[in-house]
């Protein structure tokens, strides 16, 4: 149940940054890095992105071990 939490937490993050970082980016706001969704936006997301898929990989092959 503590993992499922942890995940909840990791996803809301991901969609408040996602939001916070094109939405307001794109029209005019701050964004994530200071610019309009430019290239320090598109980093953090792939870099985001990369982190989500390491971490499910790890989490499906540590739950299929244990079975």
């Amino acid at each position: 149940m503590k993992t499922f939490f942890k995940i909840l937490v990791f996803v809301l993050l991901t969609i408040y940054v996602l939001f916070y970082g094109f939405i307001s980016g794109a029209f005019g706001g701050s964004g994530i890095a200071g610019y309009r969704a430019n290239i320090g936006d598109y980093i953090i997301v792939y870099g985001l992105f990369i982190f989500y898929g390491v971490l499910f990989v790890r989490f499906l092959y540590r739950n299929r071990n244990r079975k």
